[in-house]
C-alpha cells in the first residue's frame, strides 16, 4: 500500500515501501512511467528514487489533498512493468587509482586485490535503481557481497 505524505508547501511523497529492493523499484518505475504519461501541466517535476517518488506541483492547480486523492486512485491499479534486456544500457568503466580515489580503500577493506575489485565490479548487469547528482553517476543494485 502506498503512502503519500507532504514534503513541503508545493510538493508530495510517494512512499511504496520501506526496503530497496527489486520488485520495489519496479513499483517505483512503472509509477514513474504512470505520472509522466499523464502529461499533466500541475507536475512541475517528478522525481523517482529508491523506494519513493518526489512530485513537485503548482499549488495554483492543486492542493495536496486533491492531489494526493487523485494519485491514490491512479496508483492503487498500477499494474507493475517487468524489465526487459531491451533496456539494457552499456556503460564504458575506467579503472585507475587516479580517478579511482576509493578503489583501494575498497580492495584493502575486502580483502581483495584491485584487479578482483574491477573483475567482479565489471562481470555482471546491473540494476540502477537511482540516478545521483552528477551525469551518469547511477546508485546500482545488488553489488557483490564481497
Amino acid at each position: 500500500m502506498i503512502k503519500i505524505q507532504v514534503a513541503s508547501v508545493d510538493s508530495l511523497i510517494i512512499y511504496f515501501a520501506d526496503v530497496i529492493s527489486k520488485e520495489n523499484s519496479l513499483k517505483v518505475k512503472s509509477a514513474y512511467k504512470c505520472l509522466k504519461a499523464l502529461n499533466n501541466k500541475a507536475f512541475i517535476e517528478i522525481i523517482p528514487s529508491y523506494t519513493s517518488i518526489l512530485i513537485t506541483y503548482d499549488i495554483f492547480l492543486y492542493d495536496f489533498y486533491s492531489l494526493k486523492n487523485m494519485l491514490t486512485k491512479i496508483l492503487d491499479n498500477l499494474s507493475i512493468e517487468e524489465e526487459s534486456s531491451q533496456n539494457l544500457i552499456k556503460i564504458d568503466v575506467y579503472y585507475s587509482l587516479e580517478v579511482g580515489l576509493d578503489l583501494q580503500r575498497v580492495a584493502l577493506h575486502s580483502n581483495l586485490s584491485i584487479d578482483e575489485v574491477i573483475k567482479l565490479h565489471s562481470s555482471k548487469i546491473y540494476d540502477v535503481y537511482a540516478i545521483g547528482f552528477l551525469p551518469g553517476f547511477a546508485y546500482l543494485a545488488s553489488v557483490d557481497e564481497k
